[in-house]
C-alpha cells in the first residue's frame, strides 16, 4: 500500500511539473468594435464605421464572402486591392484584430461622394503575443448611393 501511495505521489509531482512548462494557449479575444451610437445624428458617418466593423468581424473569421461584399466592383481595383489587403492580413499576418478606435472623418475632396475616416487598431500577429498597434485609412465612395470601401491603406 505503501508503495501504490509513493507511486502515485511521483506520478502527481511529475505532471504537475510537466503542466507548468507547457505551451499557453491564447484565450479567445474578443474584438472591441467602433462606438456607432456617438454619431447617431450623422448617418453617413455612422454607415462608414459599420463598414470599418463588418471589415474587421470578416477578418477576424476569416470571412472572404462577407469582406469582398463591402466593396463595390464599380469602383476601379477596388476588389483587386479588397483580395490582396485579404490575402496579406490573413494569409501572410494572420491578423486578429483587438480594438477599433478613435475614428478621424476626412474629406479630402471636393466631392461629397468620398471621404477618409482614420482608425486606431489594436491587433495580434501569428506567433506573437505583443500587440501591436498603427492606424489604419479607410477610403470611402458612394456606389449605388450607399457607402462602401474603395480600399483599405
Amino acid at each position: 500500500m505503501r508503495t501504490n501511495r509513493l507511486i502515485f505521489m511521483l506520478i502527481t509531482s511529475l505532471l504537475v511539473g510537466c503542466s507548468s512548462n507547457a505551451p499557453s494557449i491564447q484565450p479567445h479575444v474578443r474584438l472591441v468594435y467602433l462606438d456607432v451610437s456617438s454619431y447617431e445624428s450623422n448617418k453617413d458617418y455612422q454607415q462608414m464605421l459599420e463598414l470599418i466593423n463588418q471589415s474587421a468581424k470578416a477578418i477576424n473569421e476569416r470571412n472572404s464572402k462577407a469582406f469582398f461584399e463591402l466593396f463595390s466592383d464599380k469602383i476601379e481595383n477596388s476588389k483587386k486591392l479588397a483580395l490582396s489587403n485579404y490575402d496579406y492580413q490573413v494569409t501572410t499576418l494572420e491578423t486578429k484584430f483587438l480594438k477599433l478606435d478613435r475614428p478621424t472623418f476626412e474629406n479630402t475632396t471636393t466631392d461629397p461622394s468620398k471621404m477618409n475616416v482614420t482608425i486606431t487598431v489594436e491587433y495580434l500577429e501569428k506567433d506573437s503575443k505583443d500587440m501591436k498597434k498603427e492606424s489604419r485609412i479607410y477610403y470611402f465612395q458612394k456606389a449605388d448611393n450607399k457607402w462602401v470601401i474603395a480600399y483599405i491603406d
